[in-house]
């Protein structure tokens, strides 16, 4: 009967050993460290946050559609609400009765 174990010497390969999970846990963490320290380093955190969420596409989209309506997020609302064929004043009285 073969043994595994030589087998895997001989043939050069080597077992697979599970990672560390801390490891894996540091470099998931990692990018969000890096910002941290960014912001705690910055004299204008609010400077930070606001290139953080140009960043963001949904965001991107959210300001420029507001800027369309004339940087007016009610008349932005009002806007899309009526395009996707919403009444914005049901929308919110909905919103607000929750």
């Amino acid at each position: 009967m073969p043994n595994p174990i030589m087998e895997q010497i001989n043939s050069g390969s080597r077992p697979t050993v599970p990672s560390n999970p801390m490891n894996q846990l540091n470099q998931q963490i990692q990018p969000a460290k890096q910002a941290l320290r960014q912001m705690m380093n910055l004299k204008n955190p609010q400077a930070m946050m606001n290139q953080m969420l140009m960043n963001n596409p949904n965001i991107q989209q959210a300001i420029s559609f507001i800027r369309q309506a004339g940087n007016n997020p009610a008349a932005a609302f009002t806007a899309l609400a009526k395009q996707k064929g919403v009444d914005p004043q049901a929308f919110m009285n909905e919103l607000l009765s929750q």
